[in-house]
């Protein structure tokens, strides 16, 4: 059986004000107990998960992540409740997650890389914080400015990589792909240095 959860992220979580995913998590709190986890004694299952959370955000990556990293702390929490670590789940929300967001940061790098071609942006530090330095916002826009380049000109590449990874694409296919990019990148250096070599035309003509 499936149940949605819709979430309005800029609505609810604007001037980042992230820790507001909270409420989503509130909203399907139902569901997340019933879900549980899997929990195995020696030799012995002792608990089964009988569900899962699947996020998906329209249009971005990285709002996924967040929402997914609240996920994954709130089921770690129950866990350490379930092993005997903490008494409760208030105990264990103050527990220190530095490692674990470090962690979740690692692995939101690599699957962002993967798909977008850049490290994530809204790193989960600066997410549970709540605010962003001035060299965070520098580098979520240097992020934004490669994948623009990545999406225009490297994207089929890294795309049919996948496949032939998969088994949905052929060596063939990957090797046209490669010979396309590369027609498009001496294409797009052709443009800029025709408009280079007007402004310096241009220049020289000035007194």
């Amino acid at each position: 059986r499936l149940h949605m959860f819709p979430f309005d992220f800029h609505e609810h979580c604007k001037g980042r004000k992230f820790d507001n995913i909270k409420r989503l998590l509130e909203t399907a709190q139902a569901d997340i107990q019933k879900f549980g986890f899997t929990a195995v004694q020696p030799s012995v299952v002792d608990r089964r998960q009988t569900g899962v959370c699947r996020v998906n955000c329209i249009d971005c990556l990285d709002r996924t992540n967040a929402v997914q990293s609240y996920l994954g702390r709130s089921s770690l929490c129950a866990q350490l409740v379930y092993a005997g670590a903490v008494r409760d789940m208030d105990e264990a929300s103050a527990v220190d997650m530095g490692d674990v967001l470090a962690m979740w940061s690692e692995n939101g790098d690599m699957i962002s890389r993967q798909y977008a071609g850049t490290n994530a942006m809204k790193k989960l530090p600066r997410v549970d914080q709540g605010n962003r330095s001035i060299m965070g916002a520098l580098s979520d826009g240097r992020c934004s400015l490669m994948r623009m380049y990545y999406n225009a000109f490297l994207d089929d590449a890294r795309t049919c990589c996948v496949d032939l990874v998969t088994g949905a694409a052929s060596l063939e296919r990957l090797m046209e792909t490669e010979m396309e990019r590369t027609s498009r990148l001496k294409m797009a250096y052709d443009i800029i240095a025709d408009l280079v070599q007007r402004q310096l035309a241009e220049l020289k003509q000035q007194p």
